[in-house]
């Protein structure tokens, strides 16, 4: 009978830690293009998407953002999309079809593409282009100020983001932080503001490898 008893109470607990630590998926569509879109079946809707489904899309990243919750991964399909100031405040993997797939374009309106505030942030393959931070505060497409570790950029091409002379550098780290930039490309990184450039780091640990500046 004790043996029954300490049975089920270790499949109980093991049943238990399953629930904590599943982990749920996410996918963003702005438009449904068969043959080109590589993770989705349908457009996104913000409205009706569903955790876990690549047929119930979200249609904007921070619609899955704020859906997602520490450990998730999210998937950003093929397709332009005009998206800004996002806040990244929890422990996520974004992952997006490919630079010349997914593409974020501000088309040179006066935000940043968004902040990391949280640690163990991935965002891997995608575009950031024409973001512009026009109050001259730090970062015009990615700020990361604080103590945040195991942030990990990697195949992302930063593009046309030029800013101006009162601008700082398009990814701006500091406060403490620890990023690792891999495998991507800076190209017309507001090396003509006084302040600009690809990469600021301040007081922060940035490690940065097979990456190429190009003005």
């Amino acid at each position: 009978m004790k043996t029954k008893i300490r049975m089920l109470f270790f499949f109980l607990f093991m049943l238990v830690s399953l629930t904590i630590q599943a982990q749920n998926t996410y996918y963003v569509n702005n438009a449904y293009t068969p043959g080109v879109d590589v993770y989705c079946t349908a457009a996104g809707n913000d409205a009706t998407n569903v955790a876990n489904n690549p047929n119930k899309p979200s249609a904007t990243l921070s619609d899955a953002i704020t859906d997602a919750a520490n450990g998730d991964t999210i998937y950003v399909d093929a397709g332009t999309y005009a998206q800004n100031t996002m806040n990244i405040s929890k422990q996520l993997t974004i992952i997006g079809a490919g630079t010349g797939k997914t593409i974020f374009d501000n088309g040179n309106a006066a935000q940043r593409w968004g902040e990391i505030t949280s640690s163990n942030v991935t965002i891997k393959n995608m575009t950031l282009t024409k973001y512009f931070n026009a109050s001259g505060s730090s970062g015009q497409v990615i700020n990361i100020n604080g103590t945040f570790t195991n942030i990990n950029l990697e195949g992302i091409l930063i593009t046309a983001s030029l800013g101006a002379g009162a601008t700082l550098p398009n990814i701006n780290i500091a406060g403490g932080a620890s990023v690792t930039i891999k495998n991507s490309f800076f190209k017309c990184s507001g090396l003509n503001g006084s302040a600009g450039g690809g990469i600021l780091v301040n007081a922060s640990t940035a490690v940065i490898l097979n990456t190429v500046f190009y003005q």
